[in-house]
């Protein structure tokens, strides 16, 4: 009966041992992985700001990650559990930034044929705008003035 209790406790011993290995090795992260997630959104990140999309925010904190990961030592998991959670917050806004894209050029290229045809209008606008106007304002200013005839035979105005 001895024996057995030794066998269990042993058992025990060994199951309990081979699951905190099991667990630390579950929490082990790989900065070269990470490293890699981190590329991957900046290639993303650059696609979408070639496409006129204001990325500055996004890298930023793309930087910031890159430089907690450079940071961390490969035995610090909390700093690189860190670092994980702030890119997959960040790979989430880059995707919500990824199916805003299309709206957001589109918005933005409105925008720019908008301003270039008030920049067009301009000048016809003033061609056709500008004699009404001083035309208006001449008339305003001389309603006060007087016509009278002056008759070169007589001498006199009248």
């Amino acid at each position: 009966m001895g024996r057995v209790v030794i066998v269990v406790a042993l058992l025990i011993a060994v199951s309990v041992f081979l699951l905190q290995s099991q667990s630390i090795y579950a929490q082990r992260i790989d900065p070269g992985s990470l490293f890699r997630e981190a590329l991957e959104l900046a290639y993303r990140l650059q696609k979408l700001g070639g496409e006129g999309i204001d990325i500055s925010r996004l890298a930023d904190k793309l930087n910031s990650v890159l430089a907690a990961i450079d940071s961390c030592g490969p035995q610090d998991i909390e700093c690189l559990l860190s670092a994980r959670e702030t890119l997959e917050g960040l790979r989430e806004e880059v995707e919500s930034l990824e199916r805003e894209a299309p709206g957001i050029v589109m918005r933005r290229n409105i925008e720019l044929g908008a301003r270039i045809a008030l920049l067009a209008l301009a000048p016809v606008a003033f061609y056709i705008g500008f004699p009404r106007l001083y035309s208006w304002w001449w008339f305003r200013s001389r309603r006060g003035w007087i016509v009278r005839r002056y008759n070169p035979e007589e001498g006199e105005e009248k």
